[in-house]
């Protein structure tokens, strides 16, 4: 967002959740603020092994 200001570009973004109940903006929803390194590590290899898939079938 900085680098597109410092070109004069404005990105309005709605950080307003509109599809769950729970409608806290993004930046003030502290609930959801978990952090679990086993599943950021499983998403993260999810992540290599797809991307390791889609580039040898591309």
């Amino acid at each position: 967002m900085w680098a597109l200001a410092d070109i004069n570009i404005y990105v309005p973004l709605w950080t307003t959740p509109v599809e769950v109940t729970d409608r806290t903006p993004l930046e003030e929803d502290y609930k959801h603020a978990s952090y679990d390194r086993h599943y950021i590590t499983r998403l993260w290899r999810i992540v290599i092994h797809s991307n390791r898939i889609h580039t040898q079938f591309r």
